[in-house]
């Protein structure tokens, strides 16, 4: 694998192929179920025919009328490709089972994913989580603006210092009435203007925080996709570090048999010279804990629960001779 963008697309890959694969055994399945219906219908009607027009030796076709003998040519026919369609269907599905098997193995342990896939997986979930985090800082910005606005007004200290100025200015005869009444509509003028720009000001930022929002919902998916390819990279990882582990325990217990088959000819040997055994006990096939992984399956000792063979049996006494031959080749003469 080259990247955990590719790790994802060769699963996704592997499930839609594995999703067709059982969808066609399925079909296949059932096909085959059909025809062999077929065929056990068309058997039966065969045996009735022969049962009505068969003689001692037989069925005589020269004896039978021209219906009879087309019905009995057809049934025949249709029963051989029943029969036939039958077996090809239910030979197809066998091999669409094997298919689903391998797909099976290969979605449950996939090709070697590496540390620095692991960390590309990491990378791009760090990115989708500053895109979220962007987006709300961006929200949050408009959501202020908002509140600035419904917030913010005219200066009414000031106004209303103004108001009483032209007040006492209209009490000591040096502003009319109408005076006052400009300046009221200087500021109901002013009021008016306010309110209208920092509505189109709210306007903007509520249409902005809907956009947003919609932005944000696509940023959280994305992030929680990249969590999950994260951990599905993880688990790949994880289990492509198992199987590694797995093979070097496979070599290692077949570096121990072979110690092991060895002991057991050198134990015959010694018998021979009158030694005693350099056994604890009854020698047996020599095994260790099995695990749930590629190779065990043929291994599994049925009397051992939990037990895997360790290499391929031997028989002491053909491991023994070896042995003499091997010492005989070094100048031990055994």
């Amino acid at each position: 694998m080259t990247s955990a963008a590719a790790v994802t697309a060769y699963l996704e890959d592997l499930k839609n192929q594995l999703a067709t694969k059982r969808q066609q055994h399925q079909q296949t399945s059932r096909k085959a179920d059909d025809l062999f219906r077929d065929s056990e219908k068309l058997a039966r009607a065969i045996r009735e025919f022969q049962e009505k027009h068969s003689g001692k030796s037989g069925i005589d076709l020269a004896q039978l009328e021209e219906p009879e003998r087309a019905n009995w040519t057809e049934l025949n026919a249709r029963y051989d490709a029943a029969f036939a369609g039958a077996n090809l269907a239910r030979d197809r599905a066998e091999k669409l089972n094997e298919e689903i098997r391998e797909l099976e193995e290969q979605l449950r342990f996939p090709p070697q994913v590496t540390i620095t896939e692991c960390e590309e997986a990491y990378a791009a979930v760090g990115e989708a989580a500053a895109k979220v985090d962007q987006i709300k800082a961006l929200i949050a910005d408009q959501e202020h603006m908002i509140s600035n606005a419904q917030s913010e007004g005219l200066d009414l200290s000031a106004i209303q210092k103004e108001r009483e100025d032209i007040s006492a200015a209209i009490t000591a005869g040096e502003k009319t009435r109408e005076d006052l009444d400009n300046f009221e509509r200087r500021v109901a003028e002013m009021d008016i203007q306010h309110r209208r720009e920092h509505e189109d000001e709210t306007r903007h930022a509520q249409a902005a925080i809907a956009g947003l929002r919609r932005r944000l919902e696509e940023a959280e998916a994305a992030w929680r996709d990249a969590v999950q390819v994260a951990k599905e990279v993880e688990v790949l990882y994880l289990k492509a570090a198992a199987l590694a582990s797995w093979r070097r325990y496979l070599k290692a217990t077949d570096a121990l048999n072979k110690q092991y088959s060895r002991l057991l000819g050198f134990d015959m040997l010694l018998q021979g010279k009158g030694e005693g055994n350099l056994r604890f006990g009854y020698g047996r096939p020599l095994s260790v804990p099995g695990f749930n992984l590629p190779g065990a399956e043929d291994r599994k000792l049925v009397n051992y629960v939990g037990s895997i063979l360790v290499g391929e049996t031997f028989d002491a006494h053909e491991e023994a001779e070896k042995l003499r031959q091997e010492l005989h080749s070094a100048g031990l003469r055994i």
